[in-house]
């Protein structure tokens, strides 16, 4: 049974958005350095909450396309280690959402999360350099391929 089935749609976002906060509050509870504090503080940035939103928009055409019970509170990363945990956070959830997981969908996949990230400013104060996001892209490329056991297609051999 799916918990978010009884929930509207505001209601389920603040469950998934909430769990920043309660892992920031765990964290501090067990004396987590401050430094690894701010993973868990901007790995969604101030992105939305994707399905909840959408599914809000589908039922209230008319509704508030900025409403802010989708939104995360932030902040954005400001290294280059909190901007890699947070796509490789939204490029490992995305992932499992493919339905047909070979090399060409895993580089689109990749691209895109990229893409988004950026054109939504997610990335603006992390230090990233075009080297490094070229080379994060074919590193998640590489990890997702062997993640998901994804094999190369070999040429018909005749001997």
């Amino acid at each position: 049974m799916n918990p978010h089935n009884n929930l509207t749609n505001e209601e389920s976002a603040a469950i998934i958005i909430g769990h920043v906060e309660k892992g920031v509050e765990l964290a501090r509870r067990h004396k987590v350095p401050e430094q690894v504090i701010d993973f868990i503080r901007t790995h969604h940035g101030t992105t939305r909450t994707g399905y909840f939103y959408q599914k809000y928009l589908n039922s209230h055409p008319d509704g508030d396309v900025n409403n802010p019970a989708f939104t995360y509170k932030g902040p954005l990363p400001t290294t280059k280690e909190t901007a890699v945990v947070m796509l490789a956070d939204s490029i490992e959830a995305a992932s499992r959402s493919l339905l047909v997981k070979n090399s060409e969908n895993i580089r689109n996949l990749v691209e895109n999360i990229f893409s988004q990230k950026i054109e939504l400013g997610q990335l603006e104060y992390a230090p990233l350099t075009f080297k490094d996001i070229r080379i994060l892209k074919e590193l998640f490329h590489e990890k997702l391929i062997n993640i998901y056991h994804v094999r190369i297609n070999y040429p018909d051999l005749k001997n």
